[in-house]
């Protein structure tokens, strides 16, 4: 019933979609969107390292919040190893923009520290009293930092590095649902897949040849941190980012590959905003729009050039953007880009039977034969449409992301479930091209994940190819090409959430 209500809403005739799911095989179980957990601690501990050296400095970092956990940033205080307040300043930076109450996504917080020694120190966030010790000036970002040259890498770096637990990074929802490495018992290859490949992915940071930073390096190692919640993985992300937005135009096009959209991302600098206040980031995210904002091939209609990839970081920049500023206008502009694909799905343009994919020629693609689909692209897609349901409750992605996932369980892997098509198809619209093992294994598990999950842990013919599919990846090497890197680890870490859930 609740898919022919949606059907008339669309303007659909009654039952379609009922029926291309069932006719499709998807399993679609899940019709509300996860809820952050109601926090009981209202404290959480942050390890401070001395980056500049020994002496007095001041740290100044952004501190994320889960939704409905904090309104009033004006409650937060600081409490030294020995457990005595010591002044603090706080500022709103970004708010969760659909609460009701304007609940703090993440908040600037700078206070002294002084380290007698090289040794971190933790020390103590609260923020269940009213009364504190109150700095009144805000210190500006260039005396918090210091210019230091890493390894060929010159970037801004904090005189007092401060890294936050796994747990809480992951509770803030700072990059939406994430299961910490430290509790993931679903997927153990995964983590064990992204330490083994961390320590080589370094060396192409500061590339001067483009291809290296394909897929959002900075969100990348942003995303790691998040997980793991270690001083290196923070440092690889504010290199990374810093890389990156140093070759950003005011056009918001890379300069290492000017007017090429693939190089455009919102994500890493939105993600470093929220973690460190350095309005330098805001900047480049809203920046990238300059170049978005020009791109108007979104809504395919069955000629020129169109990819899935660039359907999903166009979306993503939108989606991180409005995440920044509560500009409702980004949103509407994202939905145009969901309701097109969402038309290739059921509406296919080649008049056929919809199979579950944004069905587009191989011509407009660069790729494939017939009216085809890039699986791996579609992981970047999927990636972006699930922030767009979480930040919309838009009900028409569910439909569109369960049936993109029973697609690749059924046309996009190989009869041996080993391989993973470059390009799939089903047998009345084009042909399956390129079986590849394991360059996009991980992509197409995200997927089949993400379609389990959805399908309320029923659809076990997901799970079960899922399995034939991780085994494949371990030992291969995430760093030939460098760019393998950021496609195998920045949308998928949420991988290891979706086969967390307990049905």
């Amino acid at each position: 019933m609740r898919w022919m209500i949606i059907a008339i809403l669309m303007g659909l005739p009654m039952g379609v979609l009922a029926f291309d799911l069932e006719a499709l095989g998807v399993q679609l179980h899940i019709d509300e969107r996860p809820q952050a957990e109601v926090l009981d601690a209202q404290n959480v501990s942050v390890t401070l390292y001395p980056e500049a050296g020994i002496g007095t400095q001041m740290a100044s970092f952004a501190l994320p919040f889960p939704p409905n956990a904090l309104v009033e940033h004006t409650t937060i205080q600081v409490l030294n190893e020995e457990g005595q307040e010591v002044p603090v300043f706080t500022k709103p930076l970004v708010y969760w923009w659909g609460e009701k109450h304007q609940a703090l996504r993440s908040v600037l917080v700078q206070f002294e520290v002084t380290f007698r020694d090289t040794m971190a120190q933790t020390w103590t966030l609260a923020w269940n009293k009213t009364d504190r010790i109150t700095r009144e000036v805000e210190v500006a970002a260039s005396e918090t930092q210091f210019v230091r040259n890493d390894e060929d890498v010159s970037y801004h770096c904090p005189k007092v590095l401060a890294v936050l637990p796994q747990d809480w990074l992951c509770k803030s929802w700072i990059a939406w649902q994430q299961t910490p490495a430290s509790q993931n018992e679903v997927a153990t290859w995964y983590d064990e897949h992204v330490l083994d490949q961390f320590d080589n992915s370094l060396m192409h940071i500061n590339s001067e040849k483009y291809a290296p930073h394909l897929y959002d390096r900075p969100a990348t190692y942003a995303k790691i941190y998040v997980r793991h919640g270690q001083r290196e993985h923070l440092l690889a992300a504010l290199k990374a980012g810093e890389t990156y937005i140093s070759h950003l135009g005011l056009d918001g096009f890379f300069d290492l590959k000017p007017r090429d959209y693939k190089y455009v991302y919102g994500e890493g600098s939105a993600l470093l905003y929220l973690l460190t206040g350095d309005v330098r980031f805001k900047d480049a995210a809203l920046l990238t729009l300059s170049a978005w904002d020009q791109w108007q091939a979104f809504r395919y209609r069955g000629e020129g050039f169109w990819t899935e990839r660039h359907v999903a970081f166009g979306m993503a920049a939108y989606l991180h953007v409005y995440e920044l500023t509560g500009d409702k206008r980004l949103l509407d502009l994202a939905k145009a880009y969901f309701e097109g694909v969402y038309d290739l799905q059921t509406r296919p343009l080649d008049s056929k039977k919809p199979d579950g994919a944004w069905r587009h020629t191989a011509e407009s693609h660069g790729d494939g034969t017939g009216w085809t689909t890039s699986p791996w692209m579609s992981a970047l897609l999927m990636d972006s449409i699930w922030k767009y349901w979480m930040l919309t409750g838009d009900e028409r992605t569910l439909v569109s992301l369960a049936m993109y996932a029973k697609f690749i369980a059924t046309y996009a892997i190989t009869p041996d479930g080993e391989g993973v098509y470059y390009m799939a198809a089903s047998p009345e619209a084009g042909e399956r091209v390129n079986p590849e093992n394991p360059p996009h294994h991980v992509e197409a598990c995200y997927m089949l994940a993400m379609g389990y999950y959805l399908s309320g842990g029923k659809d076990l013919d997901l799970l079960v190819k899922y399995e034939k599919l991780w085994p494949l990846v371990i030992g291969d090497n995430a760093n030939n090409p460098p760019r393998k890197f950021s496609w195998r680890f920045r949308n998928t870490s949420g991988l290891v959430w979706f086969l967390s859930q307990n049905f």
